[in-house]
């Protein structure tokens, strides 16, 4: 049994080995790809066994307007890469393990990245992004459950303001007011001198995340009840705190709190039903025009 264990955990670090090895080929053989006819004029500039890298290879790889100095510089370093790159690649195929088929891991390989690219290609011109509020209501009634708070969260405004900013004192007028200019310059001042600052009403915060801003116990589980206005000062910040909704542990998550998640969770299923979609299309036309084959069925 322990012979078995220790000839597959081999056999396992054997193709890890493999997959290497592979993306190494892949990479250099992108890098430079081998010539099938050398130009007359064409300059060797080094040879690895039975490998050879000519001037032209490199064409693009060194910009124009460099220096006669800095492109030999550079020359002479893409050609040390290529050497040393060469080496461990002649090297890796020397020690390829013997169980495993480096051929097929090619095919595998260049299959998943042709089968990716198209796959993304069929997202970017036909995967329809658009939600509505409605689809995004439906899968929070569906789903509501399975989201449960484990610590309060809180719908707020607060700010965080350093006590050598300017006319701190304003900050308590516009943050009363309801006067649309007045908001505006909260924003425009925030945005000077705030540390931090959230204005945004709809948006939910974990308690901790605002917690951790405010002076040590000034906002904790148990008193977030009746913290629902907080005006504080220490001997470096200026501190305001509106709590405008409390949703306690154990209670389901609110709409706000996850639409963008429900919006990521959606927009992925509509990406699986895309590609099943079209591969079920292509199913059904190979079958109809007899491009498919079935055989001891």
């Amino acid at each position: 049994m322990m012979d078995k264990r220790l000839f597959h955990l081999q056999r396992s670090k054997n193709y890890k080995v493999a997959w290497m090895l592979l993306c190494s080929l892949v990479f250099i053989a992108a890098c430079i790809e081998p010539k099938e006819e050398v130009a007359v004029d064409d300059t060797l500039l080094a040879k690895v066994h039975n490998q050879s890298l000519y001037l032209s290879d490199l064409d693009g790889m060194i910009p124009d307007g460099e220096t006669a100095q800095d492109s030999t510089l550079l020359l002479n370093a893409l050609v040390e890469d290529w050497v040393r790159s060469t080496l461990l690649l002649h090297e890796a195929e020397r020690n390829i393990p013997t169980d495993v088929n480096i051929d097929e891991l090619v095919r595998d390989y260049r299959s998943t990245l042709v089968r990716h690219n198209f796959e993304q290609q069929l997202i970017e011109s036909n995967l329809d992004s658009t939600i509505t509020e409605a689809e995004i209501q439906a899968f929070y009634d569906q789903n509501k459950d399975e989201y449960q708070l484990t610590e309060p969260i809180i719908r707020c405004r607060f700010l965080k303001v350093p006590l050598t900013a300017p006319t701190v004192d304003d900050i308590s007028l516009w943050w009363k007011s309801e006067a649309e200019i007045d908001e505006i310059q909260l924003v425009n001042y925030c945005d000077k001198y705030a540390e931090i600052y959230y204005l945004n009403e709809e948006k939910w915060f974990e308690l901790d995340k605002i917690a951790k801003h405010l002076p040590a116990n000034t906002l904790t589980k148990n008193n977030v009840n009746f913290q629902k206005n907080v005006q504080k000062k220490d001997e470096n910040y200026f501190y305001l705190l509106e709590i405008l909704e409390i949703v306690s542990n154990n209670e389901p998550l609110p709409l706000g709190y996850i639409e963008n998640r429900a919006k990521k969770v959606i927009l992925h299923q509509r990406k699986i039903k895309l590609i099943e979609d079209k591969k079920a299309a292509l199913y059904k036309e190979g079958t109809d025009n007899n491009h498919v084959q079935f055989f001891n069925r």
